[in-house]
């Protein structure tokens, strides 16, 4: 991704910092589910909307969007200017 232009190794590593954590703070969650005598639906309802889950999970799409080879867009887009009229084709 360097080479290519994309963020610094920096950058990489600070995220994932954060995705090290959310997995961690997730896991000690679904661990003290499973820990439990008997999982209720409301133990998994809970579980799944918790924002640590979430976090993890929404950690985990944004970097599956950035790897994908499939992808159709170049790897930056400068976003548009807000001065400028709107492209048209």
């Amino acid at each position: 991704m360097q080479e290519s232009g994309g963020p610094s190794r920096e950058h990489y590593q600070a995220f994932i910092d954060v995705l090290r954590r959310d997995a961690d703070t997730a896991l000690a969650a679904v661990r003290l589910v499973l820990a439990q005598p008997g999982i209720t639906s409301q133990m998994v309802d809970n579980l799944n909307g918790m924002i640590h889950l979430r976090a993890l999970l929404t950690d985990v799409f944004l970097v599956d969007e950035m790897l994908r080879p499939d992808a159709d867009h170049p790897l930056h887009t400068p976003p548009d200017d807000a001065d400028s009229p709107p492209a048209t084709s």
